[in-house]
């Protein structure tokens, strides 16, 4: 999601990094408007 104009990662970053580390230069991802995130702490 984007937090005070920049994007953050709430779930993943492990993911993220191995993707990193073997070198893909595009990935996949899911964004979460601000006002979902109540939904998901449930």
């Amino acid at each position: 999601m984007k937090n005070k104009g920049r994007w953050v990662i709430l779930d993943g970053l492990h993911r993220l990094m191995k993707l990193y580390i073997q070198g893909n230069k595009i990935i996949n991802v899911r964004i979460i408007p601000r006002g979902k995130i109540p939904e998901i702490v449930e």
